[in-house]
């Protein structure tokens, strides 16, 4: 992959779950620049350590999954427990909990673009485009989910034909995000590295 290191994804729900969560550690001042618990990495290189964060507060996890196990409808309590262990890089447990979300909401953007940053991080990258795609249907305006197809397509899954056309919708939409300047300028890299090693003799 050479010397591109543009692997931050972008989610919503988590920074909006994560915020009400007083035992939690969070920085990140917009739901743009959420992208996990060890922010940027190499396209391609897989998930970190399970559970490599600060521990969630044991007290709050509990009382959530005994409110989920009272109530296995509680959609509140499913997605608080999968943006916590989301938020340490807790990668199995979040997908469980978000999986059943997912079955009290299928249609929920955020709940499937967050999901589907868990399967990259997971090394699941086809799941996790097929998770932006289903959140892009469900939400055609949802930025979040293009630009994340974006970086999957293309630094994942060299898929660069389909990073453009998920770039051109994005432009059309124009969230102005931080990081879009900057995932333009990695993907014209990528495409003329790529196009230099296949032009090499």
């Amino acid at each position: 992959m050479g010397g591109f290191a543009f692997g931050l994804l972008v989610g919503f729900g988590v920074y909006k779950a994560v915020d009400e969560q007083p035992g939690l550690d969070h920085e990140s001042g917009s739901a743009q620049e959420m992208a996990g618990p060890a922010g940027p990495r190499a396209p391609g290189q897989g998930a970190g350590p399970q559970g490599g964060g600060a521990a969630p507060m044991v007290g709050e996890l509990n009382e959530l999954k005994r409110r989920l196990e009272a109530d296995p409808k509680d959609l509140d309590a499913a997605t608080k427990l999968a943006n916590m262990y989301y938020q340490v890089g807790m990668w199995d447990q979040s997908l469980q909990f978000y999986d059943i979300a997912l079955a009290l909401a299928p249609d929920d953007p955020n709940l499937l673009t967050d999901s589907g940053n868990v399967h990259r991080e997971l090394g699941n990258h086809v799941q996790a485009l097929e998770r932006f795609r289903r959140a892009h249907e469900a939400d055609p305006e949802h930025w979040q989910s293009l630009f994340n197809t974006v970086v999957v397509a293309a630094f994942d899954l060299k898929q660069l034909e389909l990073a453009d056309v998920a770039m051109v919708r994005l432009d059309e939409l124009d969230p102005a995000p931080a990081q879009l300047p900057a995932l333009k300028k990695a993907l014209a890299d990528f495409r003329a590295q790529e196009t230099g090693q296949a032009d090499a003799p």
